[in-house]
């Protein structure tokens, strides 16, 4: 006998999970609207950290959803193999950063990590600063982000500061 998965809608998980306010609005963004559509993603994608404005924490909270419901699904084992891959990978970033290459960390990852706000997340992703690498980059020719259009002190401040914090280069 087959166990199948209850498909549950958005709303209903909303509900049970208590999604935050940006994961319910990234999943409908992406129409993944029920549970079978978080676990199709997934199983497509590997994870969900591709999405855009889909930082850390909304990556952990919808791979815990596909963890805990997705168990009498078809494709159970793949899920699980992408579970504890996207767990162990997440929990090394956050956990170990001065053991990892910090240039894979992507704008969403820094934003997670360092709890941007808003402006200084948009002036980043306004000015292709996407990665770490390319914030440091910019960092080092220029000295500053104020050369950009709507970024005052504070967001110069935060991204000066993400500079000294990741940087190798002890000259900055």
């Amino acid at each position: 006998m087959e166990n199948k998965i209850i498909n549950l809608s958005l709303k209903e998980l909303s509900e049970i999970e208590e999604l935050s306010v940006r994961t319910k609005n990234i999943c409908i963004y992406n129409d993944l609207l029920d549970l079978n559509s978080l676990l199709d993603y997934l199983l497509k994608n590997r994870n969900f950290q591709n999405i855009k404005n889909c930082g850390i924490k909304t990556h952990l909270q919808l791979l815990d959803i596909c963890n805990r419901y997705g168990k009498n699904s078809n494709a159970e084992d793949n899920i699980q193999i992408l579970l504890n891959l996207n767990t162990h990978e997440i929990e090394d970033k956050v956990k170990n950063t001065s053991n990892i290459d910090i240039s894979i960390f992507s704008l969403e990852e820094i934003s997670s990590i360092e709890d941007l706000d808003i402006r200084t997340k948009n002036i980043c992703w306004d000015n292709k600063l996407l990665d770490i690498n390319s914030i440091l980059d910019h960092y080092k020719v220029n000295g500053t982000f104020l050369n950009f259009r709507k970024c005052g002190k504070k967001s110069d401040s935060l991204l000066r500061d993400i500079c000294k914090k990741y940087s190798v280069d002890s000259r900055l």
